[in-house]
């Protein structure tokens, strides 16, 4: 993506936590100039929030005439921006809100965020409502052809696969064969269908991401269906470095690889835990801009381990 350039991306996980912190963290960043002035004002006012002129150019302000009316913005030259589309993709709600706060981020900085889910966001500029179905033929086919209905034949500069869930069971649980159904379908399902949108929208050069987990780098024999399931998006992550895999020409394929995300959720759940190990969702966030403006993007197939101590977190390639 240009320096400047206003870029389009989808999230595939829309309705859980990383996709609202995602929108919180974009819209405090400078890379793009808002094209509405109610978003300007968002930026300026909202909570825990950067001043106005943080969020445009430094010869603009949106307390003067480059204001227009709501949905637009105007340069000194008096051009408005032509407007660009984010697209977040969730398939779960169970993600312990990990695609919410990535979609929430997007908001602010694009001009059109759609988000892709069980149920419709609020927020979003459009929404696609994945039907439920126990057939992934059905449930690929009818996301495949409401997305192209809706991007028609506009690219995308990054597709951020961030849905999922957990469930815990051994070989002998009762529970073994509705978890180990419950998590191919929340992270196989929605990752071979971000696969397939990358090779149909996404731009030369573009950028894939997918969510593994770091305990499926070795044996979870105490959540088989979890680690069967990120197991499998460790290799189509590999898979899709391959020449013939179909992505676009120049474009890279990274899974992240996470242990344990600072969530609400997850606090509450688990109050007596240690959270200076557990990975910042605005980390996450941070990563995926980095990575979609070309800085420090590690090449296409890695598997990047999101390790936290005391309070850091550094990001390690794994070596299957």
């Amino acid at each position: 993506m240009a320096t400047g350039e206003a870029g389009r991306v989808l999230v595939y996980g829309g309705r859980g936590a990383l996709g609202a912190a995602c929108v919180q963290f974009f819209r405090a960043k400078s890379w793009v100039k808002p094209s509405s002035v109610r978003l300007t004002q968002r930026i300026r006012h909202g909570k825990g929030s950067h001043s106005c002129s943080s969020a445009v150019d430094s010869d603009d302000s949106c307390c003067d005439e480059n204001k227009t009316r709501d949905g637009d913005w105007a340069s000194g030259s008096g051009r408005k921006k032509t407007p660009t589309r984010t697209d977040v993709f969730s398939a779960s709600d169970s993600l312990i809100g990990f695609g919410q706060i990535a979609y929430t981020q997007f908001q602010l900085v694009y001009e059109w965020v759609a988000s892709i889910d069980l149920a419709e966001n609020n927020e979003a500029s459009a929404n696609i409502v994945v039907k439920m179905s126990d057939s992934f033929v059905e449930q690929a086919d009818q996301v495949t052809q409401d997305v192209e209905k809706l991007l028609g034949d506009k690219k995308v500069d990054a597709i951020l696969c961030v849905a999922g869930g957990w469930a815990g069971g051994s070989a002998k649980a009762k529970s073994l064969y509705k978890n180990s159904d419950l998590m191919w379908k929340q992270s196989v399902w929605t990752s071979t269908i971000s696969s397939h949108l990358a090779t149909k929208h996404l731009k030369e050069g573009g950028l894939l991401t997918l969510t593994g987990a770091k305990a499926a780098l070795a044996g979870t024999p105490g959540m088989i269906g979890y680690g069967m399931a990120k197991g499998a998006v460790h290799q189509l992550c590999l898979s899709l470095s391959g020449a013939n895999s179909g992505l676009p020409p120049g474009s890279a394929a990274i899974a992240l690889l996470p242990v344990t995300l600072d969530t609400p959720m997850n606090r509450k759940s688990m109050p007596d835990a240690d959270f200076g190990s557990w990975t910042p969702l605005d980390f996450i966030a941070e990563t995926f801009y980095a990575w979609i403006t070309g800085k420090n993007r590690p090449c296409s197939g890695s598997l990047m381990q999101v390790i936290t101590t005391g309070g850091k977190s550094e990001l390690t390639a794994a070596h299957l």
